[in-house]
């Protein structure tokens, strides 16, 4: 399934449109972050909009498969798209990325972790943080608990689920107090990486089976949604993954126009995709041939604060524990900067 829903704005002079696909799981009950993408990207668009002339916006389902990724970028291609944003999932946007570089198209990741994306693409441009970085982050936590030093490991086999697991165990590596337990009947915690709905059928799994002892799930799994989804099952259950937006001094104004037309702050990957367009935007200020320079080269002010690309990571990571209690799903610890810091509450 391909969306093309398109918005142009005219102008008296006419020139050639710069043109931005906004590519990511567009299916029907596809992902629980699909409504995220969405709205940022409607946000976006009618916050930004009006400073910019001759701007067309492509909509494409990636359907969040690597099969999926491939058509979208072919479509992408046939469109004569300008800059890309999106591709959620690191499965897609693996291999949607060398088609983008063969046509020379950036590519700006709102979402996807997977460090292989940028190493191995010239093309990418990552504006959250990696696998390597919250990987680090989470081990640094769990190693400043006594009680927890054998750690067994389970992701869902998904793209995703098996990079974030190997950045995990370099981690691992690094810290010789903590170790890897292959049988979770010896471990004292056990980390889960894979999407949101795999995340709360192994935690439902698991309780039912009786394992009483702390889990952690990763990034996809943060949602508000969860609170309702792990109703009865909260006890000990931890998610490691981007911080409340509202620690984030910058984006004010995003989060209380949020607030305004969705009556919520922006969840996980909102901020990120907002950006993304708005470092999108600003590239169509520039009559080049090459938009990988620029990004390269510049420094964008945005609405999570100032972000340069290097080796294409940008310099902004925002991490947090969050803690899900009855009714409620709350972060008080965030890690920037691999620092741990104590905050106020933020809760869903």
């Amino acid at each position: 399934m391909n969306y093309t829903a398109i918005l142009v704005q005219e102008t008296e002079v006419k020139k050639k449109s710069f043109k931005i696909g906004l590519c990511s799981n567009l299916c029907i009950n596809g992902s629980i972050h699909t409504s995220t993408f969405i709205d940022s990207s409607s946000l976006a668009i009618n916050m930004l909009n009006t400073t910019f002339n001759c701007i067309e916006y492509h909509f494409f389902n990636d359907s969040a498969s690597a099969a999926g990724g491939v058509l979208a970028a072919h479509n992408i291609i046939k469109k004569d798209i300008n800059c890309v944003v999106g591709h959620y999932s690191s499965a897609s946007a693996q291999v949607a990325a060398p088609i983008y570089e063969e046509n020379n198209i950036p590519l700006i990741l709102p979402a996807a972790t997977s460090i292989n994306i940028t190493t191995q693409n010239n093309n990418t441009y990552r504006v959250c943080g990696n696998d390597e970085e919250l990987s680090k982050c989470l081990i640094e936590h769990i190693y400043s608990k006594t009680s927890i030093r054998k750690l067994h490991l389970v992701n869902d086999d998904s793209y995703h689920g098996i990079s974030l697991t190997n950045s995990i165990r370099c981690a691992l590596n690094n810290i010789k107090a903590l170790s890897i337990c292959d049988f979770e009947v010896f471990c004292d915690a056990v980390i889960f990486i894979g999407t949101y709905s795999d995340s709360i059928e192994f935690v439902k799994n698991k309780r039912k089976e009786g394992f009483d002892k702390e889990i952690y799930l990763t990034d996809d799994a943060l949602h508000s949604q969860l609170i309702h989804d792990l109703k009865g099952y909260e006890k000990d259950v931890y998610v490691f993954g981007f911080s409340p937006s509202n620690w984030n001094v910058y984006a004010e104004n995003v989060n209380s126009e949020c607030q305004v037309h969705y009556n919520k702050y922006p969840g996980t990957y909102f901020l990120e995709t907002y950006t993304a367009i708005q470092i999108a935007l600003s590239l169509s200020k520039y009559d080049s041939n090459n938009y990988n320079d620029i990004l390269n080269t510049h420094n964008w002010q945005t609405a999570i604060g100032n972000i340069q690309f290097i080796s294409g990571e940008s310099n902004y990571y925002d991490y947090a524990l969050w803690s899900l209690e009855p009714n409620k799903l709350s972060a008080k610890i965030r890690y920037s900067n691999y620092k741990e810091e104590q905050y106020n509450e933020c809760y869903y």
